[in-house]
């Protein structure tokens, strides 16, 4: 674990270095050729208590079964329109996607507008496309998520957004701003809704959806109400991506995972959270609020790295 932290701090600030994403359909060169001609598509849904139960038996959340799940829907939609970028076995195509973290803790008060509105960053997701297996979509999935729990990404690259912000001319932060969102294939996020029926003007609310307003030539929407789970697309490409045939391979390779779910039994508990992480995070924390510090910071991340890939090596 605390190789994954360490891990997480050089991801956190080599993120505007990342690499792009594999060309593929799904993805678009450059933001400036997105389009008005928006089409957007809901999927049927699917009991919540599902996703519980495979997760539970991968020794996972539901957000690591949702994870996996569009892993697997992405991994099919591109073998159906482009199997070229599976034809090399030994170079598995980078399909990444960014998905709001949210920066808020504990519960909040939205009368209070000093605590309303949007407290979240933008982190990317690199989804194991590369794996054929549903149980180890669903374990490696698994793994991608715990690793970004356990690291402090998050507040790295929002510090350095900060940063950025307020050193850079407002066209040079704008271009850097652009560029890293055009290195993912698309925008990902998933809202746990009210779990029992709610009211407006005194009829009930059968159903809720929403699909996110992002600069990305797709975006996937997950929803869940009352019980139940939807999926949503809406691609920005001018009619160019069928929305319609993801939503539909997203609720097949969802069973698909679940009926494979059925051999697996969950080995490994989830371990608590150590002071030893906690507390390197709030050394972090505060070098990066001081940006005369980020080198000093940046150098004992990396020594840190190498010490305990070193380690883990022998």
């Amino acid at each position: 674990r605390c190789f994954q932290f360490a891990a997480g701090v050089a991801k956190g600030f080599a993120y505007p270095l990342r690499p792009q994403d594999t060309p593929n359909p799904l993805k678009i060169p450059s933001i400036a050729q997105l389009t008005t001609g928006r089409r957007v598509a809901c999927g049927t849904s699917i009991p919540l208590q599902l996703f519980k139960t495979a997760g539970k038996r991968m020794d996972g959340t539901i957000n690591d079964m949702i994870v996996a799940t569009l892993t697997a829907t992405l991994r099919r939609y591109l073998l159906t329109h482009d199997a070229r970028l599976f034809a090399d076995g030994t170079k598995a195509p980078r399909i990444s996607v960014l998905f709001p973290f949210n920066m808020r803790y504990g519960r909040i008060d939205v009368s209070d507008p000093k605590q309303f509105g949007n407290q979240f960053t933008l982190l990317p997701l690199d989804l194991p496309i590369h794996e054929r297996d549903p149980i180890r979509i669903m374990l490696a999935a698994k793994q991608c998520c715990d690793e970004i729990k356990e690291s402090p990404m998050a507040f790295i690259i929002t510090a350095l957004n900060k940063l950025a912000m307020t050193l850079l001319p407002a066209k040079w932060y704008h271009a850097l701003t652009f560029a890293c969102l055009e290195k993912s294939t698309g925008m990902f996020t998933n809202v746990p809704g009210p779990k029992k029926p709610m009211l407006l003007a005194g009829q009930v609310v059968t159903d809720l959806m929403f699909y996110v307003p992002a600069l990305a030539s797709c975006t996937f929407s997950v929803m869940s109400y009352d019980g139940s789970v939807r999926f949503g697309v809406m691609t920005n490409q001018g009619g160019k991506l069928d929305p319609n045939e993801l939503t539909s391979f997203f609720h097949e390779e969802f069973h698909r995972l679940h009926d494979a779910s059925k051999g697996l039994q969950p080995r490994v508990r989830r371990p608590e959270a150590s002071p030893w992480n906690w507390a390197l995070l709030f050394v972090f924390v505060i070098l990066l609020s001081r940006w005369k510090y980020l080198f000093i910071s940046y150098a004992a991340a990396t020594c840190i790295a190498w010490l305990l890939s070193s380690s883990r090596a022998f």
